[in-house]
Parts: C-alpha cells; structure tokens; sequence
C-alpha cells in the first residue's frame, strides 16, 4: 500500500493521542466515614488519599468552600458532608474536584428542606452530627425518627447520649460492642463521658437520616436497645429499659 501525505499525518496524529481517561461509576454508601470514603476512592479512582483526607481537615481550604457554601463558615471539618451517591468521576481524577463535588451534591440534596432546617430549634451543623448518629444506629428506616426522637429528649435533659457509634469512630473501632475500658476512652467523642453532641458528624449521613432528625418523633423515649434482628425495643424509664435488655439476652 502506498499512502498519500495527508494519510501519514492523520496517522501520526492518532498515534499521538493521550488514550481517553477512563470514567468509572462509584458508590459512597450511607453511614460511611471520611476514611472509608477515601480508601474506596483509592482502590477505584486511584487517588492520593492522605491528600484527599488533608483536604477534609484544612480550614484554609474549607474557609475557600465556605465562600459558596456558607453553612461550611468555621467548622475544621468535612466530615458528613460527601453526600452518599452514586457518582461518575474519571481515573485519577483530581482529589479537590472529588471533594467539591460530593459537597456540592451534599447542598444541592438538601437545597428542597431550606424551610425544615430554618424551622428547626437545632443549629444546622447540630442537625447534620445527629443525623450521622442516626445513621449508624438505624438498620431500618421506620426506626430512624424514633432514634432521633431518644437523642433529642436526652440533649433535653441533659443526659449523655450515650451513643456507641461515636466512640466507635474515635477508636476506629469496626464493631460498636464495646469493652468497658473502651467506654472509659477520654475524648469529646465519649458521648458516654462527654455530655451534648460530639464535636462532628462521624459518618456521612443518608438524606432520610437528616430528615428523621428534621421530623423527628414526639416520643418520651430515652433509651433503646437492639434486638437480634437489628430492630430496637425503646422504653421511656431506666427500669423498663432494664427489662428490655433481658429481652433481647434470651
């Protein structure tokens, strides 16, 4: 075969082709935590993630967010704000893009409950830690504005939330059965020693979660224990909580 010049070059220049990143769709599912996030966007999308985790906790970069995002004003932490979705990103893509983007749909999610969030006692970064707590604790959705309901009467009463899960992210632990010595844990994340919220979410919490907190129950609910099928048995005094627990240890 004998090829013209105009052949040669269009050949030269499909040679000289970067190959087309590749698109990968990845799932940041409910009640996962920024580590969590960043080790799945590592194994799928290749990133750096001690930069992407950096990120997460650099205030200069969350102030830089916080210009149109104003909620963000002030808080040292990304955490519960990389919105659990389904999201198409390229390989290797930039980990400050990754970041703002599932910010970004963290906002545009909750953009159509602006009169919820302005309606209600709580502050907003208040709503979006609970809502976390919910999150881990809830396998069912029907529970969670019950579960909801358990935290608010406590903070009411200034009782210790009490909530396994906030210890569990402090400790990195991988089950919320934990040991005495565990409980005993000094961090504001020890809702056990530390009364009121922990200083920040502790996972990524569903848009369901942060709308049991919104429409939480009237309930005068202030304990729950769970069953072996991951339901809970609530009860409103310390004595049928008691019994409560028998119940579920048989």
């Amino acid at each position: 075969f004998v090829y013209n010049e105009g052949e040669i070059l269009a050949f030269l220049r499909v040679l000289n082709q970067k190959p087309k990143p590749l698109e990968i769709k990845i799932t940041i599912f409910e009640g996962l935590n920024s580590f969590q996030i960043a080790k799945l966007l590592k194994e799928n999308l290749k990133i750096n993630e001690k930069t992407f985790l950096s990120l997460i906790n650099d205030s200069s970069f969350i102030n830089e967010l916080s210009k149109k995002f104003e909620k963000l004003k002030n808080l040292k932490s990304l955490e519960g704000f990389l919105f659990p979705e389904t999201y198409v990103f390229f390989e290797g893509e930039d980990e400050k893009f990754i970041v703002e983007k599932l910010v970004q749909t963290f906002f545009d999610k909750i953009k159509p409950f602006d009169s919820l969030f302005n309606n209600s006692k709580l502050k907003f970064y208040d709503i979006i830690i609970l809502a976390s707590i919910v999150e881990k604790e809830a396998l069912y959705e029907d529970e969670k504005p019950l579960i909801a309901s358990v935290y608010l009467n406590r903070l009411k009463r200034n009782m210790p939330l009490q909530a396994n899960p906030t210890l569990a992210y402090v400790l990195k632990a991988n089950t919320y059965w934990l040991s005495e010595e565990a409980l005993k844990y000094n961090s504001p994340y020890n809702t056990y020693l530390y009364l009121g919220l922990p200083p920040t979410p502790i996972c990524s919490p569903s848009l369901s979660s942060i709308l049991a907190v919104l429409k939480a129950k009237e309930t005068n609910y202030l304990f729950f224990v769970a069953n072996k099928d991951g339901r809970h048995l609530f009860s409103r005094t310390y004595e049928e909580h008691i019994r409560n627990i028998r119940k579920v240890k048989k």
